[in-house]
């Protein structure tokens, strides 16, 4: 009936309430959308809507679960998850460096740094990946796996004593720097290649075997040939004179003039009695004779001749020989001085080489002395 009906102008076949209304006379939130196209029925009164009924608080225009009141970025793509300001990553910029929070290698960056398309700065990079900052590494290409140090260079990128040959490979790290190395990286200086505890630029003898005693510049004994024979002096009995080498049973007199070589007691042979002795003795008489003109003895002590008395005929004998014809007298005796000669004299050994230069055996020393008579 008319008197009960809210809504007198209902359109034709539309259905309505018990007021008579249909849903397009009615406006339950008074939003001024009348229900029938209200998507929003509940709105809070006074809260502006759209064009469907709908406020801000009613609705999530981007579908990304934050409605719009709240959200921030209206926009968010479908693929993204948004915080709960309604922004994905690829709308937000945490750290202010214009490089969106989906692409920013470096989400922390201090503000008033310039960063890369990356969204870091320099002291954030680390490109060679060695925990050393780009800000700091001095070394930006380590190899991987190597070790660095503080700042980020590995033993393969220093050269600590600028000898050219990098650390890892340099066995000689403190070379100076005036001094020349090989390829690792040592110098004369530093090396002992034979290992006798004499660095090679002061060895005189760089091929010491090993074991050997050495002097102060690194030379053993059979190194050495201090009297230029080609017999070494660990082998030499006679190092200083090269007229001698062999002493078989080290007494101080050489082999050769040695009558018991093999034994250190003795050394000159005993003097066989012949004529000869005899013999020489007629002849010197003879001798003495003549110089006395004819028929006299000498009445005053005679200069002694500056050549052997005795012509060829001491050049024939041995100095063993002429030793024992002196009888009691103990004089060196006059030997010939073209050839190296040497005898034993109470005692003493002596020796005169081809020069003539008389030498004796010094026992204490164990060397031989030139006869300064």
């Amino acid at each position: 009936m008319d008197a009960f009906d809210a809504c007198p102008n209902t359109p034709l076949g539309a259905v309505v309430d018990a007021a008579g209304c249909a849903t397009s006379q009615l406006d339950s939130d008074g939003d001024t959308i009348t229900d029938d196209r209200d998507q929003c029925p509940t709105t809070t009164a006074g809260e502006p809507v759209n064009g469907v009924g709908c406020a801000a608080s009613e609705r999530d225009t981007d579908d990304d679960g934050v409605m719009d009141a709240n959200d921030v970025c209206d926009f968010t793509p479908a693929s993204e998850t948004a915080d709960a300001q309604g922004c994905a990553p690829s709308q937000k910029d945490s750290d202010g460096d214009e490089v969106t929070d989906d692409v920013d290698n470096c989400p922390g960056t201090e503000n008033g740094l310039t960063v890369d398309l990356l969204g870091c700065a320099t002291n954030q990079r680390d490109a060679d990946n060695d925990g050393i900052s780009d800000a700091v590494d001095i070394c930006p290409v380590t190899p991987v796996d190597e070790q660095v140090d503080e700042a980020g260079c590995s033993q393969s990128q220093k050269d600590e004593d600028l000898d050219d040959i990098m650390n890892n490979m340099d066995l000689c790290p403190d070379t100076p720097v005036t001094q020349s190395v090989d390829v690792d990286g040592c110098s004369e200086q530093q090396k002992d290649d034979d290992e006798d505890g004499i660095k090679n630029h002061v060895d005189e003898c760089p091929n010491t075997p090993e074991g050997e005693l050495i002097d102060a510049v690194g030379c053993a004994l059979i190194q050495l040939d201090s009297d230029g024979d080609g017999v070494n002096d660990a082998e030499d009995a006679f190092k200083f004179d090269a007229n001698e080498s062999m002493d078989t049973d080290n007494d101080g007199v050489a082999d050769r003039w040695d009558a018991y070589p093999e034994d250190p007691t003795r050394s000159q042979a005993p003097v066989e009695e012949s004529g000869n002795g005899l013999l020489y003795a007629i002849i010197a008489l003879l001798f003495v004779g003549l110089l006395g003109g004819g028929g006299y003895f000498y009445t005053r002590k005679p200069e002694l001749a500056t050549t052997n008395p005795f012509g060829d005929a001491m050049d024939t004998m041995d100095s063993a020989t002429e030793q024992n014809m002196a009888g009691a007298s103990k004089g060196v005796p006059n030997l010939d001085a073209s050839s190296p000669q040497q005898w034993e004299e109470n005692g003493v050994h002596w020796s005169r080489d081809g020069n003539g230069v008389l030498s004796y055996y010094d026992a204490q020393s164990g060397q031989w002395v030139a006869y300064q008579g």
